[in-house]
Order: structure tokens, then sequence, then C-alpha cells
């Protein structure tokens, strides 16, 4: 019994002995960009080789890598992210068009360059991306530890490193949420807007602290294993362009800290990152195999330093694809803006959600332009998840220019204004201006409740200006001029959802010809009229030029209540228009995806204006016009074959397809067709300051074209040649930039 005893004592003090000097491993990872995939082969082979670290530090995409790894994900979990992500989608701030509201989507596709507005002042950026997307992404992937804020409870305890950019000083973040501290760590300047937490303002913790040794020594490692992806300095000749310049000057700092820290490791991984650039993320494959590469070559002095074990096995970290939502808390708001983003999101308590569409809702926050960004997280309760969403605000108010050029339209400049929340809680004010041969000038005044469906009230008015061109019966232009409308109107309109939008209204309208701006004695013809109209929309295309899914309906009617047309010329006012004379038009097309790069479009068109008085002569102001569309003229219809405003009609219908490939990525080619029939009531025009009497007729039109196109971060571009069928004549279009 003796010698039983004192064998169990001997026993216990050499495993104790043995515990106390297995030394504790700490594992820092360095940021990089899309280099820092590399730290992912490295932990596959510690883990092949038994060897788990006991702390996790990391810096900007290394916080992410290793974060990851800290609360459970298994290195297959992360290879596989690595490889299937879309990393592109997550490095902007473009949100799909059926994540707008409708009411907000006709300000989509249409702004070049957004300088926010924030106490009165316009702001500069602070960074290019807001990072709205990022922050659902690491919102979803840090599942596994929603409600954990202690960084030490993770399976392995784990810190990030960001930098105060008041005072340039390091920042160890190691509580809190772990969305956020990522997103705090990975803020590089310029690039990512900095992140405020905790009162402070944090940028990319590379700035100050890219290797974060020291940090993980701090948590009580006795054994540093540091892994450096961080580019060295550019020699004499590698310093070819201004942009390396800077970019070298930049890096002095950083390059001398990795350098310190790199003394204080035990062991130095660095994978062979050379030609690999920070956003190549496309090399994934290739930046795995370098960083187990690497790994295995220091893999030796690893394992002389420390006791080591059998190959590791770690569980898949399992994200719910849904869940049963008991409560939904809301934080970072107060007042009607807590009210705005219950009305947005529109989730009930237990009921099963999947993550997508809470996502969804998420993403309808942002495009209301009222958020900067929003984290969520699921905690487990007794009987399903509570929901917490906290959001961050922002003015919602901007600045915005765009260009274009157009060969019918020609060159022009938009400036616009939006401002939020000005005399009434959930207003809008708008205001356009283009600057052009052809000007405009558009405002209005919303309001509207951000309810599911939503109600609300428009008022606003437009002044635009356009060519018109009267054509023979050999498709010359006779005569161009120019055209002025003035619109103004006052409607109230609910939207039943994001892609739904009706409206009931009142107007008045003016349709004037004449040569100049501001010659009214050029006026050649005047109508004006008092209107009521009626329109639904429907709007699921995913983005306004070339879209890759969706379809899309507009129904539009308007009756003359009253009005009056004049011709001055003769010194003759040609009396009151009829009332209830009616305008109507339909339009519905769809896309039928026929593979990744591949589609047909299916379009169809058809309106028609009534008189009530069928004696009365149509006059050339009420017509439709085929051809060339003109943006926000509704009256103005795009058939493939004809030149612009080359056809007047009093009513028409045609129905078409458009084969188009992605031949590159964003650049299309397309071959059109379409087929129709209209006619044309008689009636007068002027030409050259006399009246000119156009018979009644009728027929059918076709018309077949080829296009090319492209979209890029300044618009999208058309080049199209199309081909008249029945006159064997051919005419060419050129646009460039957005739609306005």
């Amino acid at each position: 019994m003796k010698k039983s005893f004192l064998l169990f004592c001997l026993c216990l003090s050499i495993s104790l002995v043995a515990q106390k000097e297995r030394p504790k491993i700490g594992l820092a990872l360095s940021g990089g960009g899309a280099k820092g995939i590399a730290h992912i082969g490295v932990l596959r082979v510690l883990e092949d080789a038994g060897i788990r670290p006991d702390y996790i530090t990391g810096t900007s995409i290394g916080s992410i890598m290793g974060g990851l790894y800290a609360i459970g994900y298994s290195v297959e979990d992360m290879e596989r992210i690595a490889i299937e992500l879309d990393w592109a989608y997550y490095f902007n701030d473009e949100l799909k068009r059926t994540d707008l509201p409708i009411e907000e989507r006709f300000n989509s596709d249409r702004y070049q360059l957004k300088l926010g507005i924030e106490d009165g002042a316009i702001q500069l950026p602070k960074g290019f991306i807001q990072g709205q997307k990022i922050c659902l992404l690491l919102s979803q992937l840090t599942f596994p530890v929603h409600g954990v804020y202690d960084f030490d409870k993770f399976k392995i305890p784990f810190r990030c490193v960001a930098t105060d950019a008041e005072n340039g000083k390091p920042v160890v973040l190691k509580s809190g949420s772990l969305a956020k501290a990522m997103r705090a760590s990975m803020s590089l300047p310029s690039v990512f807007e900095p992140m405020e937490l905790d009162g402070r303002l944090l940028i990319d913790g590379g700035v100050v602290r890219n290797l974060p040794v020291i940090e993980a020594i701090d948590m009580g490692a006795d054994i540093v294993i540091a892994v450096d992806i961080t580019s060295p300095l550019y020699d004499k000749e590698g310093l070819a362009s201004l942009v390396q310049v800077l970019e070298q000057t930049s890096s002095y700092k950083l390059t001398e800290s990795v350098a310190l820290q790199k003394q204080l490791a035990d062991v130095v991984i660095s994978p062979n990152i050379d030609g690999i650039g920070t956003l190549d993320f496309d090399r994934g494959e290739d930046l795995l195999v370098l960083g187990q590469e690497a790994a295995k070559a220091m893999l030796p002095e690893i394992l002389s330093l420390i006791n080591h074990g059998d190959k590791l096995h770690t569980e898949n970290v399992e994200i719910p694809k849904s869940c049963m939502v008991c409560n939904v808390q809301l934080s970072g708001v107060e007042g009607k803006r807590k009210n705005a983003i219950a009305n947005l999101m529109q989730m009930r308590s237990t009921k099963e959600y999947s993550i997508e569409v809470i996502e969804k809702r998420i993403k309808q926050l942002f495009g209301s332009q009222f958020f900067r960004d929003a984290y969520y997280e699921l905690t487990e309760g007794e009987e399903g998840y509570d929901l917490k969403i906290d959001a961050a605000l922002k003015s919602g108010e901007y600045l915005q220019l765009s260009a274009n050029y157009d060969s019918d339209l020609k060159a022009a400049l938009l400036m616009n204004a939006t401002l939020r929340n000005r005399g009434l809680s959930g207003s809008k004010i708008w205001a356009d201006f283009k600057l052009s041969e052809n000007p405009m000038l558009a405002a209005y005044y919303q309001v509207y409740t951000t309810s599911q469906p939503n109600f609300g009230v428009h008022i606003g008015g437009k002044l635009n200006h356009y060519p018109v061109d009267f054509y023979n019966e050999k498709g010359v232009v006779e005569e161009s001029t120019k055209q002025f409308h003035y619109d103004l109107r006052m409607d109230l309109f609910t939207s039943f959802n994001n892609s739904s939008l009706l409206k009931i209204g009142i107007g008045l309208e003016q349709f004037s010809q004449r040569q100049a701006v501001f010659e009214s004695d050029s006026e050649a013809v005047r109508q004006s009229q008092s209107v009521s109209y009626l329109s639904f929309l429907r709007d699921t295309y995913d983005r306004q030029q070339f879209p890759r899914e969706g379809s899309y309906l507009s129904i539009t009617s308007k009756v003359a209540i009253a009005g009056r047309l004049t011709y001055p010329t003769d010194l003759v006012e040609r009396g009151t228009l009829n009332r209830f004379d009616k305008h109507a038009r339909l339009q519905f097309s769809k896309l039928f995806p026929l593979g990744e790069r591949l589609a047909i479009e299916w379009y169809n068109d058809a309106g028609g204006v009534l008189f009530k008085n069928k004696e009365e002569a149509y006059n050339h102001l009420q017509l439709f016009y085929l051809g060339r569309s003109i943006p926000e003229e509704y009256s103005y219809v795009e058939f493939v074959g004809l030149d612009y405003m080359e056809l007047p009609v009093s009513s028409y219908w045609f129905s078409g397809v458009r084969l188009r490939a992605e031949v590159k990525e964003n650049i299309y080619g397309s071959l059109l067709f379409n087929y129709g029939q209209y006619k044309a009531k008689a009636y007068d025009r002027i030409i050259e300051g006399l009246f000119e009497a156009i018979p009644e007729q009728d027929g059918n039109i076709l018309g077949a074209g080829l296009e090319l196109g492209f979209v890029s971060p300044l618009g999208p571009g058309r080049l199209s040649a199309e081909y008249n069928l029945k006159e064997s004549r051919v005419n060419f279009a050129l646009h460039l930039g957005y739609l306005f």
C-alpha cells in the first residue's frame, strides 16, 4: 500500500513537471490583404504536425484568419471560404437594385461621384468603401461566438490589433463584438472607412503593428510562431511609378515595426508571395500551397522547440441556414429611427427566418440611405434565437455628379442635391440640374412611411428640353427644332414591397416647340393641359443596364382634364382641347438566363392616344415617337431599326428579343430583333413656319440590330448599329455613361 502511494506521487510529480515544462505557443498572423490566405496553408501544416497554438493574435486579414480559427473553424472550413467566397462582391458597397426601396431605385445607376453632406457641409469620404457588405459577412462568419464578448473564452484565446487614428498608437482588441473587432483591424486607410468603436476611431492595425508578436507574448506565450506576409520594400528598379513611390514612402514605418516584431518571435514563417498583390484573391489556391511550403520548411525548427502530439482533427463549424427568431432587439439608434428599422426589417417574433432573408432585410436598411452599417448577432435561447441588430446612422444627404454623352442628346453634366428629414420626418428633397445644350431641371419633395406596404406623398416639377427632328418619307431629316416639357405634379403612392409601386395623382403640363430656350418669339406651337394619371411599376431587374436577372412591368395612363392648344405663328388660337382625351402605355420585359454568360431578354411595348372627339385632328405634341427613348419622357419609345423620333404614331405595339452574351467580364455583345404594327392618325405640324397636314397611315415595322456594350465604375456604354428591314436603312447610336 505504501509502495503504491509512493508510485502514485512519483507519477503525479512527473506529470506536473511535464505540464509545467510544456511551453505555451503563440501564433501571430500578419496583415497583407489577399496574401493572408497563405495563413490557412500554415495552419494546415501545424495541424498535421499536432501543433495547436494556445494563443492567437492577428492584424488586418490576419485578424480574420486568426479569429475564425480561434472560434473553432477547421482548416477545411477556412480553405472553402477562401476559395469559394466572392471577395470582389464584398469589397464594394454596391447593393443590388432589388435591395433598394423602389422609390429610391431611380437614383441608383445614375451618378458617378457621391459626396456626403454632414451638418450642412460637404464631407469628402474617409474611405472608398464603407464596408456595409463586409459587416454582414463578418456577422455571419462569427456566428459561433454571437453573444460571447470575452475573447479569452474562445476555443483559443484571441487578440487583434487596430490603430487609433487620433494618436497613431496600437489598440489591442480583446472583448466586445468579434465582427466589429475584425472590421476595425482591417480598416486600411483610404480604402475602408475607419471604424468607430468604444469612442475611438480605428484604422488598420498594420499601420503600427502589422505583425502582432508582442501581443502574443503579453498573453502568456512562451514560444511565438510568427507568419509574415508583409510585402518587402521596392528596390531602386522597382520604383518605376508615382504609385510605387507613394506606396514606398508610406511603408517605412510598417517595415521597421515588422522587423522589430520578427526579432521577438522564436520562429518566423515567410511565404514566398512575390508577384501576388493585396487584392489577388483569385490566387487563393496558389496562396494555400505557398503557405504550406513555407511552414514545412520551418517545421523542423518548430518541432525542436516544442512538444507535439498526433495529427489534430477539428470539427467543422455549422452555421444554420435558418433559425427560429423569438425576439428582435435593436441598438445604436433611438426613437423614430428605431421604429424605422423595425418597419424596414418587417420581422415578427417566433417565426422561422433563413440567414439569407435576415441579411436581405438588413441590406434594405442600407438601401434606405439612412444607415452606415449594421451588425447582427443570433444568440440561442430556450425556444429559439434572439436577433440583435446594432446599426449606425448616417445623414443620407449627398451632393452627386455625373457626366455622359449621347449621339442624339449630346454631352451633359448632371448635378444633384439630396436632402432628408427637412420639414417632416421621413421626407426627402431631391434636385437635378443637367448642364447641356439640352438642359433639364427637376426637383421634388416627398415624404413616406417606412412600413410595408408604405404610403407617401410626392410633389415635384420638371423642365426638360430636347431636340425634335421632322423626317420626310425617305427617312431624311427635313427640319429640327427644340421641344420644352414643363411638368408639375402631386401624387399619392404606395409600394407593396421593394419591387412594386402604385401612383395616382394630378398635374399640370405644357409642351412647346421653339428654336431656343429664352426666345419665346420663335415659339411655333404650345399645348397646356391639366391631367390626372395612374401608374403601376414592378421592377425586379438587378441593374438598369445589362441586367442579369429579373423582369420589368410598367403600366401608365393619363387623362387630360382640360387644356389648350395654340399656334402663335398664324395668330389663331386653335381652341380648347377636349376633356378626357386619353394617353396610355404598357411595357413588359423579362430576362431568361441561358447559362452563366448568355441570356435572352424578351421585351414588349404598346401605347396609344385616344381623343374623346374622334373628329378632332391630332397634334404632334400628343403623339408617341418610335425610334430612341429619352430618359423620363415616356412618349419617346425605343424601337430597334428606327432613328431618333423617326416615326410619330397615335398607337403602336411591338415585341422583340435581345440575345446577349458576356464575351468578357462586364463586356457584352447583343443581337436584337423586333417586330410591330402602328397607326398614325392624321395630324398637323409646322415646317418652316407653315402648317403641314400629315395624312393617316398605318403599317408594320421590322428592325434588327447589333449592340456592343460594357459596364464600368464610371457607368455603362453602348454602341449600336441598327437596320430597318422594311425601308432598308441603317442608323447608328452611341451612349457613354449613365442615362439621364
